[in-house]
């Protein structure tokens, strides 16, 4: 039992160090938001138990689009990519992976508000400050993103 715990304990290792070097900068917000991805479907799990409202289409919708958000965070990164070897040719740095980073804010944003919800269904008591925080952050990051008005 020791020594498959062990292997376990090495291909995690493994992986997660493979990820980070190839994601950069972008690998710990990426590790936050699989965290977030994870509780919010935990939690909104929970709810549905509790409402007894459990539906497995529904869940296999959920977790696609978990998967889904991954690949929103691969177009920023490509964009990202793009701008920086576009740079490159024109002697010009570019903050890579600027929206890579924004796009995975936003969703851990987006998912913090949501694990807030499926907590206040399993009536959890929330302090206000705290959904007030969520929605102005997620706000705020789609206020960054937008051109400015003319």
């Amino acid at each position: 039992m020791g020594t498959e715990r062990t292997v376990a304990c090495l291909w995690l290792a493994g992986v997660s160090t493979a990820i980070s070097a190839l994601l950069g900068a972008l690998a710990m917000p990426v590790y936050l938001l699989a965290g977030a991805m994870v509780l919010d479907y935990g939690t909104g799990l929970a709810a549905a138990a509790k409402e007894q409202v459990i539906n497995s289409r529904i869940g296999m919708w959920g977790i696609a689009k978990k998967v889904f958000y991954l690949a929103v965070v691969a177009v920023g990164w490509g964009i990202d990519w793009v701008i920086g070897s576009a740079g490159e040719q024109l002697d010009l740095t570019y903050p890579a992976p600027f929206f890579a980073l924004l796009v995975t804010f936003w969703l851990i944003a987006n998912e913090g508000i949501s694990i807030l919800e499926n907590l206040a269904r399993l009536e959890v008591p929330l302090p206000p400050f705290l959904v007030a925080i969520a929605q102005r952050l997620k706000i705020t990051l789609e206020q960054q993103a937008s051109p400015p008005e003319e």
